[in-house]
């Protein structure tokens, strides 16, 4: 896998914003490399590269999952169109199956997907505690307001997503798992000093 440079993250993550709205599968899936991606180039950095700007590289997944955030939101009005078109019975039958405690219709494949990309995250998480526990030269308060606000990001996709019926409530389970994973994360940076243990 190709290391890339957070700024060549965040290129990308602008030529994905203008060329268009994708599919929220498609969404995570880019989700899924971003994050295998920084993970794979921060892991990597630990011993190579101790002023390798973490923040940055956090940023950049953190506005990508708000880009695809915003990505649903936006085709959402799509989709209350048609929801307005669907027939009583349907209507119904989702009613019936909410109050007998059945999960509603979701994608498997989505599910699988997004399963990946949350487990990325705790990997993520793992590299970024790894790297906080060694002495680095980057100041700790900006990796850990990143790290706030990524959490953030990945609580409000998840939620997003499972509201849209898109994934399983068995998969909101893993946003939660993914979450504290970076929460862990974040109590690693969050010394007010750069090294760590001072």
């Amino acid at each position: 896998m190709q290391l890339r440079s957070p700024i060549a993250v965040l290129s990308a993550l602008s030529a994905a914003l203008t060329t268009g709205r994708s599919a929220p599968f498609e969404d995570t899936k880019q989700l899924l490399a971003a994050s295998e991606s920084a993970a794979t180039m921060l892991n990597a950095s630990i011993s190579q590269t101790p002023n390798l700007n973490t923040s940055e590289t956090l940023q950049a997944i953190g506005y990508q999952i708000g880009a695809s955030t915003a990505n649903l939101n936006a085709s959402n009005v799509c989709r209350l169109s048609l929801r307005s078109l669907r027939s009583v019975r349907s209507q119904t039958h989702q009613v019936l199956q909410a109050e007998q405690g059945r999960e509603p219709a979701s994608h498997p494949a989505m599910d699988d997907v997004y399963f990946d990309y949350a487990s990325s995250l705790v990997t993520l998480s793992e590299v970024v505690i790894r790297r906080g526990d060694n002495p680095h030269d980057e100041p700790n308060w900006p990796v850990y307001f990143t790290l706030n606000s990524l959490a953030t990001a990945v609580h409000i996709y998840g939620l997003r997503l499972g509201s849209l019926d898109l994934i399983s409530r068995s998969s909101m389970i893993r946003t939660i798992t993914a979450g504290s994973a970076i929460t862990r994360a974040q109590s690693v940076w969050s010394a007010n000093i750069t090294f760590p243990g001072w």
